[in-house]
């Protein structure tokens, strides 16, 4: 029991269409990875960008701790270090004044 040609071609076409569907659905999800292994690679680039200049920073301050003398003082007396024979004052920031009450407190008498 053979097929006519006709029912041959709609079955081939039919399953020729059920194969692209598939893959259509299987090339827009590679797709979508693709787009979204782009942007991770985009955001850890600008990472390591950031990263790097904060190297270059950090290696330009071991730099000056190595090398400048106000650097160095700078950084020990931000630690609380003084010279020999030399006094640190340190000066505190003024408390608040608390308030005090206009009322004056009942007399005993009158509870």
């Amino acid at each position: 029991m053979g097929l006519s040609a006709r029912w041959r071609n709609v079955v081939v076409l039919t399953v020729s269409l059920a194969i692209l569907a598939l893959w259509s659905f299987r090339l827009a999800g590679d797709v979508r990875a693709y787009r979204a292994a782009r942007a991770l690679k985009s955001a850890r680039e600008a990472e390591l960008e950031r990263l790097t200049h904060q190297r270059e920073a950090a290696r330009e301050y071991v730099h000056k701790l190595r090398t400048d003398r106000q650097t160095q003082e700078r950084m020990v007396r931000a630690k609380g270090y003084a010279r020999p024979n030399e006094e640190i004052y340190v000066i505190l920031p003024a408390t608040p004044k608390t308030e005090t009450s206009t009322t004056p407190a009942p007399s005993p008498e009158t509870r």
